[in-house]
């Protein structure tokens, strides 16, 4: 799993070698430095001049964790320093703000037994499947910080459906389905009580 990361943002004149030079010094960990993995790339020239951002994140090596967010930044403001110098360009390092912590909500969590039951009683005997879904929710992590608590997703769109997509379509049965689904789980988590 990738630990801290950041946010190389690299501008002047565009010249051929800027770009290569960038991933190559963030490639080559001669100096025994832990690797680093992409995670972002943009890049726009207006007019000869280059806006080029890249977020990088620490990896672990085997048997150490990833680099901690001081000791990253650090090591990439060196290697900033020795693109800049090297190509004519400037490379200012930040911490990505953007970053969004994975999320996740344990499988027996209250608020999960809730969905199941509910899924459970709007689809008699089917299986009720738990998903592990990739996305960028930064309010999960908010809520979570800020409320002490935790997010549950329940939806009533199937992958062939196209979520987001430009195709995107919902089933006419889904609505009532979502319905039911939800009355069933406010019953449901009122049984609980306290859910955090």
């Amino acid at each position: 799993m990738a630990g801290a990361s950041a946010l190389l943002t690299v501008s002047g004149v565009d010249r051929p070698g800027v770009t290569a030079r960038l991933f190559s010094a963030l490639a080559g960990a001669a100096d025994g430095a832990p690797p680093v993995e992409v995670v972002d790339v943009e890049q726009v020239v207006v007019h000869g001049q280059l806006v080029l951002g890249v977020v990088v994140a620490s990896l672990p090596v085997e048997g150490r964790p990833a680099e901690g967010e001081a000791a990253l930044l650090a090591r990439l403001g060196r290697l900033a320093a020795d693109v800049a110098a090297a190509a004519g360009v400037q490379v200012r390092v930040d911490i990505d703000e953007a970053r969004v912590p994975a999320y996740t909500i344990a499988a027996d969590h209250p608020a999960i037994r809730a969905a199941r039951s509910a899924l459970a009683a709007v689809y008699p005997g089917q299986e009720v499947l738990l998903a592990c879904i990739g996305g960028t929710l930064p309010a999960t992590a908010l809520f979570e910080r800020a409320l002490g608590a935790k997010t549950l997703f329940f939806s009533f769109s199937t992958s062939d459906e196209n979520l987001h997509a430009p195709n995107e379509f919902l089933r006419i049965t889904r609505l009532r389905e979502g319905m039911r689904a939800w009355e069933v789980l406010w019953r449901q988590l009122a049984a609980e009580g306290t859910l955090r």
